[in-house]
């Protein structure tokens, strides 16, 4: 082999989709022990094997892709994005049950929109509050859930 091939750079898509599918392989661990059922009676593992599935699949498209592309140089890694969401996730789903959907919802996208580059701090108040009326409206109001809405 010469020293080309050696050092050809590794294609974003193809680390993305090793990512994408390896997410979607835990998934399909930690949700293993859940009853599957059936199209017609649903059982709580069926959603999670679901969309499991779709992950590994979209993952192993794009790696695929990923191995038929020449590849530039990746550039230098930006955390703040990935870690604020995953914090705005962690924060949703501590808040909850403690301080109920409202302080949840609007604790959640605080700390979302933190995560981006630039801020439009108008735009981002209409979009938490208008986040925070839909979820209220669908969970509490149209579906009825037995949730804390208020702490």
């Amino acid at each position: 082999m010469d020293r080309e091939t050696t050092n050809r750079p590794v294609s974003q898509d193809l680390l993305l989709g090793i990512a994408v599918a390896a997410i979607g392989m835990g998934a399909l661990v930690v949700s293993r022990g859940l009853a599957f059922g059936t199209p017609t009676r649903i059982g709580p593992g069926y959603f999670p094997t679901v969309v499991s599935w779709l992950l590994v699949a979209t993952g192993a498209v794009l790696a695929l892709r990923g191995l038929r592309r020449t590849a530039d140089r990746i550039g230098p890694v930006h955390w703040r994005a990935p870690v604020l969401v995953t914090l705005a996730v962690v924060f949703f789903a501590l808040a909850i049950e403690r301080y109920g959907l409202l302080v949840a919802v609007l604790g959640q996208m605080a700390i979302a929109i933190l995560a981006g580059r630039e801020r439009r701090w108008r735009e981002a108040i209409v979009l938490a509050l208008g986040a925070t009326l839909a979820a209220y409206l669908l969970f509490a109001v149209g579906l009825r859930l037995p949730m804390k809405v208020l702490p």
